[in-house]
């Protein structure tokens, strides 16, 4: 699929899918540098991991840009101070969150926006709910975000990085625009925001009831 569709890491390297076996145990360091090396994306075919990195080519496929612009900044880092005693560093940290358990919210709605940065949980989902139906779009771009939610559990959560689009945008538009912003230097931490997802109306039964939303454990002021 990579093949036919002509995707590229961030140096232009065609993208491909290559059986983990093949290379042995990689660190993060290793594995990232491969990526930007060679274009070679390590994927786990058989034994422990292999959803986890199932959900990483799929995330890799629908958001090629993104993705690349990840791999990109993790190895700048990587060749700006190595891995000083085994440690990612904050901008590291900050580009392997919102790769594991990234969520990207699109509304060109000031006040959604405003409510999931501030937390204000009951007025974004309760009071408001209708409006955000109508005005925001989200999507999960964390590979070990979607790895968890094929167990569900309340308290799963996306780091999320919110942009001021239509909630009608394409994801190939929303793709290009986080890459844009990745380039520039997100995602550091003031830039994602905790979402529970399963609150998002419309992704889990039971939160077409307002008291899904008074568990504080989750929806933390």
């Amino acid at each position: 699929l990579a093949d036919a569709r002509g995707l590229r890491v961030s140096d232009g390297k065609p993208l491909r899918f290559i059986d983990a076996a093949r290379f042995g145990r990689l660190s993060a360091v290793e594995y990232e540098t491969e990526i930007a090396s060679t274009g070679r994306v390590p994927t786990r075919c058989v034994g422990d991991g292999v959803w986890h990195d199932w959900f990483n080519a799929l995330v890799w496929l629908a958001w090629p840009a993104t993705k690349a612009a990840l791999n990109r900044g993790q190895a700048k880092e990587i060749a700006r101070t190595g891995s000083v005693g085994g440690r990612r560093g904050a901008r590291r940290d900050a580009l392997t969150l919102f790769d594991e358990s990234g969520v990207v919210l699109v509304s060109d709605c000031a006040a959604i926006r405003a409510c999931l940065r501030e937390r204000r949980w009951r007025e974004l989902f309760v009071t408001s709910r209708q409006d955000f139906i109508a005005r925001a779009g989200v999507w999960v771009l964390g590979h070990g975000l979607l790895d968890k939610l094929r167990r569900p559990f309340k308290g799963a959560c996306g780091q999320t990085h919110v942009l001021a689009l239509p909630a009608a945008s394409e994801r190939e538009s929303v793709d290009l625009r986080l890459a844009q912003a990745l380039r520039r230097g997100m995602p550091l931490r003031e830039f994602l925001f905790p979402l529970p997802v399963l609150g998002v109306p419309g992704w889990w039964p039971e939160n077409h009831e307002p008291r899904f939303y008074r568990d504080t454990k989750v929806f933390r002021p």
